[in-house]
């Protein structure tokens, strides 16, 4: 009964009229005044909202039942000149259907793009749905497509009110009112609550006046849309807001055909549909063109730009905003083959420094515009070696991930790229990948048949079984692996299973290739890897990776029972380690894509089989991961990796990194090697470039005396893959052969002639993410959305290096220059004006690094000359800064102000003047705080429990750090501004010597001295010598530091005596200068404790060479160990001939795991510390230190005490009691109890020595 009801209801509100509201009475022509408006803001808080207008009339005819006559005229008050938009003025006709709702629409003959949208815009708003009041929901047709639509009726005295809400996701067409979506970084399909990050909303007004039965009259219409767009997930939104008014002015009679809109002749021969038309082959939708050569020169005007703003830093420094990288692309994006064949010619012609700079961004920016045209230019520089082997690698690298334009047809035109034969290797191995990675792109944008992807896949399998070398197996092996579908395992299914003879290797990298596509298949993976993990016969890597597919198949809980009951009788300690780590790593993940595992590995948690030993750790899955649920960010780090049973060292490792935001992933990395043999071959090599001096030909003979067992060399096969995005960009692979071949002849020479003088002129763009949004606005003009982040580095100069006999001199001038720029950006399209608006939210953020140097190593002298240099009025530092402007800039608008005022603005600033630089620091103080409170407010979880073992650890807070790291570089706040600059107005220079010397008395027995090490270091400021003053020097020393140090140590009982002085002069000054004197003596058991005595002085002086007397502190330092050790150790018998009490006397003793060093714990245990410090005529800032540390020890010590006197001197004693764990601290007689204590052992932390074996040595 309560259905049936609330069924009744339901009908009775949603009524579907058949019929519309019939709101034009027929013969006859009404005139409404048009008033719309576009408003961009950046944000709630600011008053610069821009708004374009759009003023006129809007004349609509009813000539007859089935057609309107629609003509649109804008007013001459505010569009005095209207030549350039006749187009919009010329009538065009509506057609209507029976219930009165708009059909589609007759445009003249070549209609722009423009205009014609305009008028699609206005005609959509012609119509009301139903005939009566109530509430009902239709699909209405309009500019974007058949939208559901929310009606409200209501009758007020024959005057109907009605209001209409359009849900704008569920559109069919254009949903939330989006008509086109290009981003360069894939979706995050494994996280489905991901927040919009542009949300439209849209309503209207309507009121009708009925004028006889069925038949109503507009008198008034308003609607309004806004689009909301949340800004990197964090701080204010941005809009786009746009609205429309009619009202009804004047009603008259058409009283014969001559009085209506010619929309007979010269119209088109089809009706338009009301769908807006998108603009994207021509900006302006046909109103303001660019002829081709207007867009090649102002391209190549940025160029040229962009290569001279990177001769100055000064002022970008002040404002590190630089957009014209996105600019270029959004140009290059607008053109053809043609024009860019047209663009690169003009950019490609000079060899200037400026030219050459030019030409290499131009380089950067082509594979990342992603266009179909730049992907053709990309081919045809490639195929015409019209860039180097390096180059054109670096194109093929970026190529694929920037596609915006999937197509068939550039898939067909790029064919060309598997043809390349082995005469240019490196750019056979990423055309190959880079091909198959367009093939897989452009099938899931469904722009491919299912056939024509089969027949790739079948052309790329051929190649596999047709290869006869390894490196190229592995390289088809990755490029099935980027095709990355279902049919590509069903290729690779028989190679996995050994039905075909092929070694461990390639069915290991099939195994990879096919991991993608497992959670597709899971019962053809059960077929095909359980029987090879079961297999306790099968290699390890094998297995491991026969485990991985499993588990990523979709499990079930059976399943996982499964694997675990096989873990549970394993024997390989490797494999139980795998798994250990595998399930703690999964079972508490933030990673999206790993929740469904991780929600059946919580589970397995509890049943974990035994730890192995630690040395096993060489073969795991480690994850460790964040992610922040308030701004919907995170990142992961996996290192998976197997070891060899031989070595048990690692043998293959797999790191991912991931890194994820506005619901997408913005960094996928990986790297894949596989190393066997390097060491040995390593080693090989080497010692064959130091035969001489090895005498291995002696040390073979000595071996093969002692009957030393030999080993074979491991035969060298090492794999090297990096990916983005899932995806195989490199992949290289070494054997003992290309090994020889790459490091055979002169190897010194080699690198040394790479190390000699070169110039460096190296650019790279980078493109991070960027999303952009495309829609029409209400009245049919263009709109987008553009959320981009661009990196441009730069690193240029020269470096020389100059070889003569027992001298290396080397000079380096580079500067290192980084600069990001972050941009939100909303643009409105005003097609009447021809200007373009936008609001912009930047942030730009600017690293600056000149290296000046000049370094000789004289190897006889044994010394290092250096000289650090910056150039007179040179700037360096950071700067991070965001704004919010408005372009174009119209002072009639309020807008905030870009730069906040100076007083506004927290500065600091320090003179270095030993180093003649000055630093200065400044920030926003109300805004630092805001955005520092702002990205503290984050929800973050973290995993790192397979290494801590615990909920929280070091590596906890390493994570929480990495997430503010992150948010810092996408949250854009609002007016950020930090600078931290380093100056100099004058050319400063940094000079000075490092030299050491050695002598050896050891052989000498007359002499006391066992060695003595000197090092002396000097660092001296100069600048030029200033004109007039009399010298022959070119450089005046303003201020000079002299480091002397000596260690003298003595034969007979280890003593050793120390000097250290530290002088510095400046000039038309006195000098000052630190000397540091001290005996040592090292602990020796039962004989004598350890004691350090000797004095610090400094002070003036004006006699360089002579230490100065006062002021003074005179230091005496031992420690020792208990009194009654020597008692003990004399009766003491341990009764076991294995560990004798004489090992004692030994440094250090020979503790073994029959002998514990805990055995003698009480006899080496340090009980006493003993400390004497006397001050001599101390500065007055040394002794208020001594006076504050006076009071501070008064209050601590139980008694009560006026002052402790440690302006004159102190005595420190710390005691330990035998049987008790406390410790008493005495400080100049008062004596203060701390319960607990530290234990030193004098025997078991003597340093020793230590090996250690490292590289890649498994089979």
């Amino acid at each position: 009964m309560y259905d049936r009801q609330f069924i009744t209801a339901l009908v009775a509100v949603c009524i579907k009229c058949g019929d519309g509201f019939d709101i034009f009475p027929p013969k006859s022509e009404i005139v409404y005044r048009l008033e719309a408006d576009v408003t961009l803001v950046p944000d709630l808080h600011s008053q610069s909202n821009y708004v374009w207008t759009m003023i006129g009339w809007l004349h609509v005819q009813r000539y007859d039942p089935k057609n309107l006559a629609v003509k649109i005229a804008l007013d001459d008050y505010h569009f005095p000149d209207q030549s350039n938009v006749t187009a919009l003025l010329e009538p065009f006709r509506v057609a209507l259907a029976n219930d009165s709702s708009v059909l589609s629409v007759l445009f003249k003959e070549n209609e722009p793009i423009w205009s014609g949208n305009i008028k699609r815009a206005m005609a959509s708003l012609l119509q009301v749905y139903g005939d009566s009041p109530g509430a009902y929901v239709v699909d209405e047709q309009g500019i974007f497509g058949s939208c559901p639509t929310e009606y409200f009726v209501v009758n007020k005295s024959n005057v109907f009110e009605i209001s209409k809400t359009y849900d704008m996701g569920g559109c069919n067409i254009y949903p939330g009112a989006i008509y086109l979506t290009r981003s360069n970084i894939p979706l995050n399909i494994c996280t489905p609550d991901k927040q919009n990050q542009a949300i439209t909303s849209r309503i209207a007004n309507y009121k009708l006046r009925k004028v006889e039965p069925y038949r109503y009259i507009l008198l008034e219409m308003d609607g309004t849309m806004r689009t909301n767009v949340r800004t990197f997930e964090s701080y204010y939104p941005q809009f786009l807001y746009t609205k429309i008014q009619l009202k009804y002015e004047t009603h008259n009679s058409i009283d014969g055909p001559d009085q209506v809109f010619n929309v007979v002749q010269g119209m088109s021969l089809l009706f338009s549909p009301m769908l807006f038309v998108s603009p994207d082959e021509e900006a302006t939708g046909g109103r303001s063109p660019k002829s081709k050569s207007s867009l090649v020169k102002k391209t190549a005007d940025l160029l040229n730009t962009l290569a001279d703003n990177l001769e100055s830093v000064d002022s970008k420094l002040k404002e590190p905003y630089d957009e014209t990288v996105s600019e270029i692309i959004r140009l290059m994006g607008t053109m053809d083959l043609e024009t860019l064949k047209l663009l690169f010619e003009s950019i490609d012609l000079g060899t200037s420094y400026r030219q050459e700079t030019a030409r290499n961004i131009l380089l950067e920016i082509i594979p990342r515009t992603g266009t179909s045209p730049t992907i053709l230019l990309t081919r045809d520089l490639i195929i015409n070696q019209q860039v180097n082997p390096a180059t054109a690698v670096q194109l093929l690298i970026s190529l694929p991930f920037y596609m915006s334009e999937p197509s068939y047809e550039v898939v067909k035109e790029c064919e060309v790229f598997l043809s390349f034969g082995t005469d240019r290797p490196d750019i056979k191995h990423a055309a190959v990948l880079s091909y198959a990675t367009m093939i897989y792109n452009t099938f899931i944008a469904g722009k491919m048949t299912a056939d024509n992807f089969e027949k790739y896949v079948k052309i790329y399998f051929d190649m596999f079984l047709n290869s006869f070398e390894y490196e190229q197996q592995m390289l088809y092996l990755e490029a099935l692996g980027n095709l990355q579908l279902e049919n590509v395992a069903e290729y690779l299914d028989p190679i996995i299973k050994a039905d075909y003879p092929q070694n461990t290797d390639i069915r290991f990298l099939a195994m990879w290739a096919t991991m993608p596509t497992a959670h597709l298949r899971p019962n053809q993976v059960y077929e095909t890897y359980w029987p090879i993990f079961h297999s306790t016969s099968s290699p390890l890597q094998l297995r491991v990776a026969a485990f991985t597919m499993l588990l990523v198949s979709n499990p079930t809980p059976g399943r996982l029972l499964g694997l675990y009951s096989v873990i549970k009788n394993e024997n390989d300690p490797h494999m139980i380690n795998f798994y250990r780590t595998t399930v703690l790593s999964i079972s508490e993940t933030t990673y999206p894509c790993y929740q469904h595992l991780k929600q059946l590995l919580a589970y397995m948690t509890r049943q974990l089989p035994k730890t192995p030993p630690s040395k096993y750790w060489v073969t795991g899955n480690y994850l460790f991961d964040y992610r922040d649920r308030k701004f919907h960010i995170g990142s992961m780090l996996q290192a998976l990796l197997i070891g060899s049973h031989r070595t048990d060292l690692p043998m293959m490792a797999y790191i991912k990194f991931d890194t994820e935001a506005l619901g997408r992933f913005t960094g996928q990395l990986g790297l894949y090697i596989k190393a066997r043999g390097l060491t040995d071959a390593v080693i090989h090599r080497l010692t064959k470039l130091n035969s001489s001096y090895l005498k291995l030909d002696r040390l073979s003979n000595i071996l093969k005396s002692m009957k030393m067992p030999t080993s074979n060399p491991t035969p060298l096969h090492f794999e090297f893959i990096v990916q983005f995005e899932g995806k195989a960009v490199l992949s290289y692979h070494l054997n003992q052969t290309t090994f020889h071949n790459l490091t055979d002849g002169d190897l010194i020479n080699r690198i040394n002639f790479l190390l000699r003088d070169s110039h460096i002129n190296m650019q790279i763009v980078r493109r991070p993410f960027m999303i952009k949004y495309a829609l029409p606005t209400l009245i049919g003009t263009p709109a987008d959305i553009l959320i981009e982040n661009t990196v441009l580095a730069t690193i240029r100069g020269n470096t020389t290096q100059q070889m003569m006999m027992d001298k290396v001199a080397r000079s380096n001038q580079v500067d290192l220059r980084y600069s990001s720029y972050a941009v939100v950006k909303i643009r409105s399209y005003n097609p009447i004006e021809d200007i373009e608006y936008s609001t912009i939210r930047e942030q730009g953020f600017l690293v600056y690094i000149p290296i000046n140097n000049e370094i000789v190593w004289d190897i006889a002298s044994k010394s290092i000359s250096y000289a650090f240099y910056r150039p007179d009025g040179l700037t360096s530092g950071i700067s991070l800064k965001s704004r919010t402007r408005n372009i174009p800039t119209d002072s009639l608008v309020l807008r905030d102000r870009l730069e906040p005022k100076e007083e506004e603005i927290a500065g600091f600033g320090y003179t270095f003047e030993d180093l003649g630089i000055q630093f200065m620091a400044r920030a926003h103080e109300d805004y630092t705080k805001d955005n520092v409170m702002f990205m503290l407010e984050t929800d973050v979880l973290d995993n790192a429990k397979v290494l801590s073992g615990a909920p929280f650890s070091l590596v906890n807070h390493v994570l929480r750090v990495i997430n503010l790291i992150q948010l810092n570089t996408i949250h854009i706040g609002r007016d950020k501004h930090l600078t931290l600059l380093v100056s100099n107005k004058q050319k400063t220079r940094l000079q000075g010597t490092f030299k050491w010397d050695e002598e050896n008395y050891s052989k000498q027995p007359n002499v006391p001295e066992n060695e003595v090490f000197r090092v002396n270091l000097i660092l001296a400021h100069t600048i030029p010598k200033p004109e007039g003053e009399g010298s022959r020097d070119e450089v005046k020393v303003l201020h000079k530091w002299e480091l002397t140090s000596q260690y003298t140590d003595y034969k007979s009982n280890n003593a050793a005596k120390f000097f250290f002085s530290l002088t510095r002069q400046e000039w038309n000054s006195s000098n000052w200068k630190l000397c540091l004197m001290a005996d040592y003596e090292p602990l020796v058991f039962l004989k004598r404790p350890f004691s350090l005595i000797g004095h610090v002085a400094f002070n003036e002086t004006r006699v360089p060479k002579r230490c100065p007397e006062v002021p003074r502190i005179t230091f005496n330092i031992s420690y020792h160990l208990p009194k009654y050790v020597e008692d003990v150790y004399n009766i003491m018998d341990t009764g076991d001939e294995n560990c004798p009490k004489e090992i004692l006397r030994l440094t250090p003793p020979p503790f073994s795991g029959n002998c514990s060093a805990t055995t003698f714990a009480p006899l080496t245990t340090v009980s006493g510390l003993d400390a004497s410090f006397k001050f001599e005529q101390l500065p007055s800032w040394i002794v208020d230190l001594l006076h504050r540390l006076d009071h501070l020890a008064s209050a601590v010590v139980p008694r009560r005490v006026q002052t402790l006197n440690i302006t004159d001197h102190l005595d420190v004693n710390v005691k330990t009691a035998r049987w008790s764990s406390d410790t008493d601290i005495t400080i100049n007689g008062g004596t203060i109890w701390i319960p607990t204590r530290y234990n030193y052992n004098a025997k078991l932390y003597h340093p020793r020595k230590s090996s250690i074996n490292y590289g890649f040595t498994s089979k």
